[in-house]
């Protein structure tokens, strides 16, 4: 996953929530959230940036550019759920590769 975007949408995903309830869990607008999963947006605001990685229970670092490891899938799901967001029955998907292909 090269941009922003990718991983947003990867992590949504996975979560299993929709992209309202990452929005209002992030405490942003939904219109703000699928503007971000629908185009890549150059600047994201880092308090932006910052409240979707808290949601999604990842690294500022990995969500905004891609450093260090992704994260499980299954760890996504997990944390966005022990915030009391409402989440879709389960389906296996495989982690992301990084940018060399290794998992």
């Amino acid at each position: 996953m090269q941009s922003f975007r990718e991983r947003l949408n990867w992590c949504v995903t996975q979560s299993g929530a929709s992209q309202r309830a990452i929005s209002t869990a992030s405490d942003l607008t939904p219109r703000h959230v699928s503007m971000l999963l629908s185009r890549d947006s150059e600047g994201v605001a880092m308090n932006t940036i910052k409240a979707l990685a808290e949601t999604l229970g990842v690294t500022v670092g990995w969500l905004s550019s891609g450093e260090g490891d992704p994260p499980e899938p299954g760890h996504i799901r997990k944390h966005v759920e022990s915030l009391g967001v409402k989440v879709a029955p389960t389906t296996d998907s495989p982690a992301p590769t990084g940018t060399d292909g290794a998992r």
